[in-house]
This record gives structure tokens, C-alpha cells and sequence, in this order.
């Protein structure tokens, strides 16, 4: 048995590392509390119009993430020639406000869909062939070489005079001091619907896109995240091949799953039970289909606060709030098991006349059309920021 004396020497020794592990663990507990966070950029919204104004106060709702169509049609008009213009102000004035853009490349030329014979598709109209798939992987190389971590856009030209000892360097295209590139590239958008994937969803057909796209985004960028098209369907969908059915059929192709790094998916469902459903299928499905460890990212998801009451995605303002809290709060938690990206809310803000092609969309917006912020936009901001 110890004596009195070094008893009395052990109580202080045992305060004082009892006195440091309380140290220790309060240190330590804000590292944890940020590890159980997701990162800022998992925050993204799928704005409809990006107007005057915007980009500051998606920043001050905690939005860091914008996904954006990347339109081929509209950058290469004619064969080899590409036109930034329009999308260097998006870019530019995103990265002022510390949003990265998530671009969706999408969209056929005219003059591709000539050259194909196949005037009658349209934009929508999928590259068919192995000319149109090398002509939007062209397109894809030249976006990644402009946008991408080692892009043109980010890069100071240097001695525009043409006498760099002497001149000083010009500004980069970004304008900007701190360049947010883009680090993932989602290749087409609801490609299990023929409306965006005309003339049908023909899963053979895409993954020779994605693999070829794909390529040479990596060419550019190793360490690219290629994301596969979002994807919306529960199994008894007749509007769309139905995203279990059209999985199967893309993982049973030979090496399709090498061709990609991430899926992704649009689970729209009338209740919350019906997104953690779709979510939870697809994810037991890639399991299935022996690709565990691929990303997922959600591309759109999202419930009206108005509109015609025979619409399941039609809500009150209160319900699309708490709709919009309750499927936050579910993705953060299964976001490290399912290898979930981010989450992106379909929409930025209401729609104005003739911004939106579909029933429920008009009222889905995170803002009113004229720019007051909704019980849903107060609910984005405050998980985004953490404030709770």
C-alpha cells in the first residue's frame, strides 16, 4: 500500500493530467466539429438566369457551388472556333463572389448534327458517330484548357507588347486574385430522358461519349472528376428510363465504369421518403454492380413553394422549407458512406415569364422572382453557413 506522502504526491500529478487530457479534448473538439461539416463547396444551387445582382447574394446564403450548362452550340457556332465571351463574364464574376462554377457540358451544333445527317434532333440531339464524339471532345479539351486548374482563363499573358523585360504583365482573363477553376465536369444532363437525350436514352451510345469526352478532359486534368449526367426515375417512372434500369445497363458494358468517376442523380420525389429511397437504391445498386467507391454528387433536387396543387413537387413555403432542411440534414449524414460531393438545390431564385419549362418549376426558387428571400432560401442559409 502506497504511503500518505506519495499519495499525496500522486493527487496533484493525477490533477494536472486530468488537468491536460480536458485540454486536450477541447482543443481537439473544433477539429472534429469542422471534420463533421461538409466543406463550403458542398452548397450549390442550379440557377435558371444568373441576373444582376445574383452571384453577391448566393455568397451571402452560403452558396459556393453553381452548376451551369456549358452549351457547345452556343460556344463553338462554327467548326474550330470557340467564343468564351459570354461565359468568361459568368466565370469571372463567380470566382469574385467565391462561387466555383460545376459546369454540365451540353448540347449539339447545327453544323454536327449536319455533318451527321441528322438536322431534325436539334441541340438535344446526342453526338452520334465517332466524327460528333471527337468534335465535342475537342470542345470538352478546349474548356478544360481554358477553365480548368491549368487554365488560360487563370494565367496572367505576360508582356502583351510583346517585350516582356520591359512591359509589365497584363491581368489574367479571370481578373480575379484568387482563381477557383474547375475541378469536376458533368458530361450531358438527364441522359435517361429523351428530352434531354434525343432521339432515346441509349446507355451504349453514352458511355462512348463520357469515355471519349472523358479522356481528354483527363488529358488536360488527371485529376478531373468526371460526372456522369444526373439521373431522375424511381422504378416505376414511364416519363424516363427509370435511373436502376439505365445504370444496370451502362455498368454491364465492358469497362464502362473506368470511363467515369462519379454518378449522379436527380431524386426528385414528392415526399422525403421518396428521396432517401431513390438515394439508397442507386447507392445499393453501384454496389451491386461492383463500383462502391464512385463518387455521387446530387445535381439537382428541389420543391416548389406554389403552384398547380396536382403537382407532387408543389408545397407550401413552410413545407418547402422544412422539405428542403429535412434532405440537407439526411445527405450530410450519409455524405462520407455514399461519397457524397455535394448537393445542389433546384433553384436559385422564382422563375420570371417564360424562364421555365416545366408546371412545379416557376416556384422552386430559393428567392421570389423580385428577390426577397423565401423561408426556403433562410433554411439554405443557415445550414450552409452552419448557423443553427
Amino acid at each position: 500500500m502506497p504511503s500518505a506522502a506519495r499519495r499525496r504526491l500522486a493527487l496533484p500529478l493525477a490533477l494536472l493530467l486530468a488537468a491536460a487530457l480536458i485540454a486536450a479534448i477541447a482543443l481537439a473538439r473544433p477539429a472534429a466539429e469542422a471534420e463533421a461539416r461538409p466543406k463550403p463547396e458542398f452548397f450549390g444551387v442550379v440557377p435558371t438566369v444568373v441576373g444582376p445582382g445574383d452571384l453577391t447574394k448566393m455568397a451571402e446564403h452560403g452558396v459556393r457551388t453553381l452548376r451551369h450548362g456549358l452549351f457547345w452550340p452556343a460556344i463553338e457556332s462554327t467548326p474550330g472556333t470557340y467564343d468564351w465571351a459570354a461565359y468568361d463574364g459568368l466565370f469571372g464574376a463567380a470566382t469574385e463572389a467565391g462561387i466555383r462554377i460545376f459546369p454540365t457540358l451540353f448540347g449539339t451544333p447545327g453544323w454536327v448534327n449536319f455533318l451527321a445527317g441528322r438536322n431534325q434532333c436539334g441541340a438535344i440531339c446526342a453526338p452520334e458517330g465517332r466524327s460528333a464524339r471527337d468534335a465535342f471532345a475537342a470542345f470538352a479539351r478546349a474548356a478544360a484548357e481554358r477553365y480548368g486548374p491549368e487554365g488560360d482563363f487563370w494565367k496572367p499573358s505576360g508582356g502583351g507588347c510583346g517585350l516582356p523585360a520591359l512591359c509589365p504583365y497584363e491581368q489574367a482573363p479571370c481578373g480575379c486574385t484568387k482563381p477557383l477553376p474547375v475541378l469536376a465536369w458533368q458530361i450531358w444532363n438527364e441522359q435517361n430522358s429523351s428530352k434531354y437525350y434525343a432521339p432515346k436514352p441509349n446507355p451504349a451510345a453514352y458511355t462512348e461519349i463520357v469515355s471519349t469526352v472523358g479522356a481528354e478532359i483527363k488529358a488536360v486534368d488527371p485529376r478531373a472528376d468526371i460526372v456522369l449526367g444526373g439521373m431522375w426515375g424511381p422504378p416505376d417512372a414511364d416519363a424516363v428510363t427509370p435511373t436502376i434500369e439505365y445504370l444496370k445497363a451502362l455498368y454491364a458494358i465492358p469497362n464502362a465504369a473506368d470511363t467515369f468517376d462519379s454518378i449522379s442523380v436527380h431524386p426528385y420525389a414528392p415526399t422525403l421518403a421518396g428521396v432517401k429511397a431513390q438515394m439508397t437504391r442507386v447507392r445499393k445498386a453501384v454496389r451491386r454492380f461492383g463500383d462502391p467507391n464512385v463518387g455521387t454528387w446530387v445535381t439537382e433536387l428541389g420543391w416548389a413553394s406554389g403552384g398547380p396543387r396536382k403537382e407532387g413537387l408543389v408545397k407550401t413555403p413552410k413545407a418547402q422549407a422544412r422539405l428542403l432542411t429535412q434532405a440537407f440534414d439526411f445527405l450530410i449524414k450519409k455524405r462520407r458512406a455514399w461519397r457524397l460531393r455535394g448537393v445542389q438545390w433546384y433553384t436559385w431564385r422564382d422563375a420570371g415569364p417564360g424562364e421555365s419549362d416545366c408546371a412545379w418549376c416557376p416556384q422552386a426558387g430559393l428567392l421570389k422572382n423580385g428577390g426577397a428571400t423565401k423561408r426556403a432560401g433562410r433554411a439554405f442559409k443557415r445550414i450552409a453557413l452552419g448557423i443553427r
